[in-house]
C-alpha cells in the first residue's frame, strides 16, 4: 500500500480518532505501564501504576506534553504520518526532508532509536514500537512502465520525495513484527498519460501489512474544535440515547444549561444550548471557554470506545471550584466508553481536585510527576498515601 495518509486538522485542536477497517492488532486495553526511550527530551522515562485517569505534572520544559505525544504515536503503530502530525503540534510543519522528523529524537540525534513500550494489565500483554530514521534509495513507481512519458513521470515523482524515511517497527505480544515507513513528499504535479496527478505535501505511507490503530484523540490547550465536529460527535451520543451524559458533564461547570440542541443553519449543523431563564437558544461557542472545552472532552470520548484520550493542560479555562465535579464526570464517561485518559497540568488545585474526587478508590486516578535529576528526565508515580501526605504537609508536587 502506498499513498498519502491522513489530513491535519487546520485548527490544530483535536485530531479525529484514528480508526480504519484494517486487522486489529492492539485491541482494546488499558495500559498499566508505559516506557519511553529517546523521544524528544525524554532519554528514558517509565510511567508505572497507570489508572483510568492519569494526571501528569512537572515544571515547564520537563517533558509533560512529550509524554502525551509518545502515547499518541504508540496508539498508531501502522501510521508513520502521525509523527508528522506530532511535529505540527509544535508548529514545525514548515520543516522538510530529514529535518521534518529530527526534533522527535533525543538530542536531535536520529541514531538514537525511539522505543515506546506498553504493558497492559495482563502479564503477557506487552507491545513495543521502535521508531527510526534512515536514508532510502528506492524509486517508487505508481505510473507503470514502458512509455517515455511514464519514465519522465517516475522521475518527477521521485524528485518530489525526500531521500529519508521514518520507520515504525511494531512488535506485538505474540512476537509478530509489523513494519511501516513514511516518506516526506513536496507538493508537486506529475504529468502522466491523459491526466495530471497532484502529489500532496506531507507524509506518504508504505506498509508491509496493515495494522489497525487504537482509537485515540488529542486535545490541545489552545484553540477550539470546529463547530461541525462538535455537533457531529454529539450526534453519536444521540444515536446511543446517551446525550444526557454530555449534558451532565457540561452542567458540572454550567448548571444553568438545560439542554443541548443541534440546529442546522445555512447547511451547517451547530450545537446550541438552552439556558435557564433565557429566551432562545445560544450557540455553544458563546458559553465560554470552560464549557466549550468540557463539551469537547465529552464528545471526543464518545468517538474512541476502548481507546486513549490525551489532554494537554486539562485545567485551561476551568475555575478551580468546578474541578472536583469535572473529574467525577470525566471518570464516569471514560469508564462508560472504556477510555483511558492522560492529561497534563501545572495546577496544584487540579491535582488536589482529582485526588479528592477519585483518589480514595484504587485504579481510578494516578498522578505522575516528570522531573529532572542529573540532567535526565525521571517520572515519580504517587499513590493515594503519598498524595494524602503531600497535601497535608504542603510538599511541592507540581
Amino acid at each position: 500500500m502506498f499513498g498519502p495518509e491522513g489530513e491535519s486538522n487546520p485548527d490544530g485542536v483535536t485530531i479525529k480518532p484514528l480508526q480504519t477497517a484494517l486487522n486489529r492488532v492492539l485491541g482494546s486495553k488499558m495500559l498499566k505501564e508505559f516506557r519511553i526511550q529517546n523521544f524528544r527530551g525524554l532519554e528514558e522515562v517509565t510511567l508505572r501504576d497507570l489508572g483510568r485517569i492519569n494526571l501528569i505534572g512537572g515544571k515547564n520544559g520537563s517533558g509533560k506534553t512529550s509524554v502525551l505525544e509518545a502515547l499518541w504515536m504508540f496508539a498508531a503503530p501502522g501510521r508513520p504520518d502521525i509523527a508528522y502530525r506530532v511535529t505540527g503540534f509544535r508548529g514545525l510543519n514548515a520543516a522538510t526532508g530529514a529535518t521534518v522528523f529530527r526534533d522527535l529524537f533525543n538530542q536531535f540525534d536520529p541514531e538514537k532509536r525511539i522505543e515506546l513500550s506498553g504493558l497492559g494489565y495482563s502479564a503477557s500483554d506487552a507491545d513495543k514500537l521502535a521508531v527510526s530514521l534512515r536514508e532510502h534509495n528506492r524509486r517508487l513507481e505508481p505510473f507503470g512502465s514502458g512509455s517515455a512519458q511514464n519514465v519522465a513521470a517516475r522521475s518527477e515523482y521521485s524528485q518530489a520525495l525526500s531521500s529519508y524515511e521514518i520507520v515504525f517497527d511494531f512488535l506485538t505480544t505474540d512476537g509478530t513484527k509489523h513494519s511501516s515507513t513514511g516518506i516526506w513528499a513536496q507538493e508537486t504535479q506529475v504529468s502522466v498519460p491523459a491526466q495530471t496527478m497532484e502529489v500532496k505535501r506531507g507524509i506518504h505511507v508504505e506498509s508491509t501489512e496493515d495494522i489497525e490503530v487504537m482509537p485515540a484523540s488529542f486535545s490541545l490547550p489552545k484553540g477550539r474544535q470546529p463547530q461541525a465536529q462538535i455537533a457531529s460527535n454529539f450526534g453519536a451520543f444521540q444515536l446511543d440515547r446517551q446525550e444526557a451524559n454530555v449534558l451532565e458533564f457540561v452542567q458540572a461547570i454550567g448548571p444553568r444549561v438545560m439542554s443541548l440542541v443541534p440546529v442546522t443553519l445555512e447547511g451547517e449543523v451547530i450545537l446550541h444550548a438552552e439556558i435557564e431563564d433565557q429566551k432562545g437558544l445560544y450557540p455553544v461557542n458563546l458559553l465560554g471557554e470552560g464549557a466549550f472545552r468540557i463539551l469537547e472532552f465529552a464528545t471526543s470520548i464518545a468517538q474512541i470506545d476502548g481507546g486513549q484520550y490525551m489532554i494537554d493542560e486539562i485545567e485551561n479555562g476551568l475555575h478551580y471550584t468546578v474541578l472536583v465535579n469535572v473529574f467525577e464526570r470525566l471518570y464516569e464517561l471514560a469508564s462508560h466508553h472504556n477510555v483511558q485518559v492522560f492529561a497534563t497540568t501545572h495546577s496544584w488545585e487540579c491535582v488536589k481536585a482529582a485526588h479528592d474526587a477519585l483518589g480514595p478508590v484504587g485504579g481510578k486516578f494516578n498522578y505522575h510527576r516528570i522531573g529532572r535529576r542529573d540532567g535526565k528526565a525521571r517520572a515519580v508515580s504517587y499513590d493515594e498515601d503519598m498524595l494524602s501526605t503531600a497535601f497535608k504537609v504542603g510538599w511541592e508536587i507540581r
